[in-house]
């Protein structure tokens, strides 16, 4: 795990106010690193190179922001498609596996008109990142500008706060068959 700027408190239950802080947190520990590594760079082709600590902020942060998109898809499937009183471990799998992909997780909610083009778009625009980053050594050797990082860590959060948005609407609107 990476040294945050702040201490996370850790415990067993995690509820989304946690999960949302320590990935804030973790932004904040990714964007000190490329600020840092901007700082020593001497690099005349104008990217910067990342240490080893700061690759693996970089790649905690993604991996963790995807992950936690990919957890509120199959959450809004299961609330799309299920009636709530049959929500159980079983239902999460067999969504799971009829939706194996986040990619087809993010086509089935637009085509069902859960979440528009827009939102789509910056889902898929983590995951490709998240993608390049763990199938890519070089993808995470090198960045740009932190400017470009800092871009792209606030377009993670800000899509993880849509879904929570959709989410959140979903259980506020009632039941028509109560």
């Amino acid at each position: 795990m990476t040294d945050y700027p702040k201490d996370v408190p850790e415990s067993e239950n995690h509820n989304k106010s946690d999960i949302h802080n320590e990935l804030k947190d973790i932004r904040e520990a990714l964007i000190e690193a490329v600020e840092k590594a901007e700082e020593r760079s001497n690099s005349n082709d104008g990217r910067i190179h990342l240490s080893e600590r700061e690759r693996m902020i970089f790649l905690e942060f993604f991996t963790v922001s995807h992950a936690l998109i990919e957890s509120q898809s199959i959450y809004l499937l299961k609330t799309e498609l299920i009636d709530h009183e049959y929500y159980d471990h079983e239902v999460t799998e067999w969504l799971t596996e009829r939706f194996p992909t986040q990619k087809k997780r993010e086509e089935f909610l637009h085509d069902c008109e859960v979440i528009g083009a827009g939102l789509k778009g910056e889902m898929k625009k983590v995951r490709q990142l998240r993608n390049d980053l763990v199938h890519n050594y070089d993808e995470r050797q090198y960045i740009e500008t932190p400017h470009q990082i800092k871009d792209k860590a606030n377009a993670a959060i800000r899509t993880l706060e849509r879904l929570e948005g959709k989410i959140e609407n979903r259980i506020q609107e009632p039941d028509p068959d109560i």
